[in-house]
């Protein structure tokens, strides 16, 4: 984990009086670069015959293959997705068959049992993408750091204001919290499953760049 610390302090160019009490404006900002720790799979399955029936067994076999090879990695969370079937109209608008479609999400913090789970899957399904994000719990304790970090340094930095405007204390009057947004994922470009021969893949997550900025005012007297 990588981090970036920016701290930034603007003094109101407009001043605030009230009671004769001069008001400063400014602002503390902590930047992390943190490696991202989960990975999300889209995997499809396609299908097509002249009967709707033999569609949607084909597909549910399909997937239900899929669905217990991944029994044997517990560390990867393994949920269906869409399954649909819909009508194919060839020449003057007549039915010529149906095409079925289904899909599995795979998300896990374990890369290398996932690796070894798509490997097999795409004996029977396709890989659509792969991208990496932080799972929302670590976001969550990473930003509550950031926070607790940022407060540290606007108090530095309004004791600092404070005692160049030879103020005896200051007061906060008002805290903004910024989180600059949840970031953004991670993607892998999908490969085919053309080569059932195809290796484990070996995965490079990435990182995503979380901020947090707090603004605020202080009254000095």
């Amino acid at each position: 984990m990588l981090r970036n610390l920016f701290l930034c302090a603007l003094l109101s160019t407009t001043p605030v009086w009230a009671d004769d009490r001069p008001h400063v404006d400014f602002s503390s900002e902590v930047n992390r670069e943190v490696s991202n720790d989960l990975l999300v799979a889209q995997l499809s399955a396609d299908t097509h015959d002249r009967s709707a029936t033999q569609v949607a067994s084909q597909l549910t076999g399909i997937l239900n293959i899929c669905l217990r090879k991944a029994e044997a990695f517990p560390s990867v969370n393994v949920s269906s997705g869409n399954q649909s079937t819909f009508p194919v109209y060839g020449k003057n608008n007549q039915l010529s068959g149906w095409r079925g479609h289904g899909e599995l999400r795979l998300e896990t913090h374990d890369f290398k049992a996932a690796g070894q789970l798509i490997a097999q899957l795409q004996e029977s399904i396709q890989l659509s993408g792969v991208s990496f994000t932080l799972a929302p719990e670590t976001r969550e304790r990473v930003k509550n750091e950031m926070i607790a970090e940022a407060m540290v340094e606007f108090r530095k930095r309004a004791k600092v204001v404070a005692e160049a405007m030879n103020a005896r204390e200051y007061k906060v009057q008002h805290l903004a919290i910024d989180d600059g947004g949840n970031g953004g994922a991670f993607p892998m470009l999908a490969r085919s499953a053309a080569d059932l021969s195809m290796p484990t893949p070996d995965f490079v997550a990435g990182t995503t760049q979380l901020s947090i900025r707090i603004s605020g005012t202080i009254e000095i007297y």
